[in-house]
């Protein structure tokens, strides 16, 4: 499984969704801090960034003027997901998540939703695998149930929104 473009034209490629980002913060610290309002308040808080390459640090929204990129900055970077996810569940600061990674969370209440009028783009997730040729009955198999997965928690994530407190 792949997350963001695939340029390797070596793979089959085998689109399996849009995953999309929100931006998160712990009740502790939207009460210590205050909640942001529009992506430029951002630069204002601290917040986690999760280091995937350059330019980690730009957070882009979509807002009824277009585009908006925000640079943010707070002190932790992590090239790890559930670092990041791990920081800002612990009232470090806000972190821009896929919506999946934290919807139990958004949920069960320990983050909170920001930003929410300002969608984030959304970002490809595909499985990938070296050919389409002598590829195992099983392996098949595994695939099919994977994007069958991938469908239901998409559906999920998509009939149930109101679940997930947005500020």
């Amino acid at each position: 499984m792949r997350l963001g473009e695939i340029s390797d034209a070596s793979l089959v490629v085998r689109r399996a969704g849009t995953a999309q980002r929100v931006i998160v913060a712990a009740p502790g610290y939207i009460e210590r801090h205050g909640t942001p309002t529009v992506p430029a308040d951002l630069t204002h808080h601290t917040c986690i960034v999760h280091d995937i390459g350059p330019d980690s640090d730009l957070w882009s929204f979509v807002t009824p003027g277009g585009s908006q990129t925000v640079r943010v900055s707070g002190g932790f970077l992590a090239n790890d997901v559930r670092a990041v996810h791990l920081a800002a569940r612990s009232g470090y600061g806000i972190a821009h998540l896929a919506l999946v990674e934290v919807f139990d969370d958004l949920r069960n209440g320990q983050l909170i939703r920001a930003l929410g009028d300002f969608p984030s783009p959304g970002f490809p997730v595909s499985l990938v695998y070296p050919s389409r040729r002598h590829l195992a009955p099983r392996t098949r198999l595994v695939l099919e149930f994977i994007m069958s997965e991938i469908r239901q928690i998409q559906a999920g994530l998509v009939t149930t929104p109101e679940k997930a407190p947005i500020s």
